[in-house]
């Protein structure tokens, strides 16, 4: 059959020749139509495979073939389904082993794209972190900057000079027990803490915690107020 690139009707007059050539020879060939069973079975199309395959079970049934019977059944057979352009064509079950290596090639295909898409995603986790560094750095940037846009309000106004001030449209008031320019007057302080422990007479004495602490809430709430 592979001699023949599986045509039928060359296959037929192979078998023939071989077969007329041993009877001149005075020779016979035992089981012929079996052997003839076989070579069809090799071919590649499967609803002619099938069909002889069937033919081959009547045989074996009891139905009776000869050679040349079994050769007119398979030609016929051969050139209907070239004719109508069936011949090799896949079968239902070798269309639905292709569809789903189709399918499983497009998943590999979408699998190996993801995980590119990861890996370069993933390669990208240190720019993001850079990014939030540098926001980092953007923020403690702003509050170094607050603190030299208020730094003012810590110098205290010289002696004879206005208590009251204007500043950025609005009125701030030097405050003594804040030490420091507010938007609330002396009057209207409520801070218990005395005006004697943030004199300069306290500056040669050494450093209280405490009294650090407060400082540091004091300006706290001066910032905040202005916030």
């Amino acid at each position: 059959m592979g001699t023949v690139s599986l045509n039928i009707e060359l296959h037929n007059l192979h078998v023939r020749d071989a077969h007329e050539g041993l009877l001149a020879r005075g020779q016979k060939k035992d089981h012929l139509v079996m052997k003839i069973f076989k070579g069809y079975k090799a071919a590649s199309d499967n609803n002619f495979v099938e069909y002889i395959t069937k033919k081959e079970e009547d045989f074996m049934e009891g139905k009776d073939y000869d050679a040349d019977e079994l050769m007119q059944l398979a030609l016929n057979k051969y050139t209907m389904r070239k004719e109508n352009g069936e011949w090799g064509a896949p079968s239902s079950e070798q269309e639905q082993i292709t569809a789903l290596s189709l399918e499983l090639s497009k998943v590999k295909s979408a699998n190996s794209s993801k995980k590119s898409k990861d890996k370069n995603k993933g390669g990208n986790g240190a720019k993001n972190d850079s990014k939030t560094n540098k926001k980092g750095k953007k923020e403690k940037k702003s509050k170094s900057d607050m603190d030299e846009r208020f730094k003012w309000k810590k110098v205290p106004p010289a002696e004879g000079t206005p208590q009251t001030k204007e500043v950025f449209h609005k009125t701030y008031h030097w405050c003594v027990k804040h030490q420091a320019w507010t938007i609330h007057s002396n009057e209207e302080c409520t801070l218990e803490v005395a005006a004697s422990a943030t004199s300069s007479t306290t500056k040669n004495k050494p450093k209280d915690t405490k009294i650090e602490n407060a400082m540091q809430n004091i300006w706290d709430s001066v910032d905040s107020e202005e916030e």
